[in-house]
């Protein structure tokens, strides 16, 4: 990819997960990272192979989460 075909961001940015109807998520980029994380809670396994936690939203200043419930799926390279 040609640097003119990069796209600029800021260190904190707003990102969407539309499968899970997440949208405008403030998140903070690390474009040097090779992994990431997610604040969730309330893991907890669910019939059929499904596992449900709530996504953090924001924690000031009122505490928003919301709901996700998805197959589990695993893999490895």
């Amino acid at each position: 990819m040609k640097n003119s075909d990069k796209k600029v961001i800021g260190w904190r940015e707003y990102v969407d997960l539309p499968e899970w109807g997440i949208h405008d998520l403030r998140a903070k980029i690390d474009t040097g990272a090779r992994t990431c994380s997610l604040h969730v809670e309330d893991i907890e396994e669910l019939p059929h192979g499904k596992i449900g936690f709530y996504v953090v939203l924001n924690l000031k200043p009122k505490r928003r989460r919301h709901m996700v419930a998805r197959s589990v799926k695993r893999g490895h390279v």
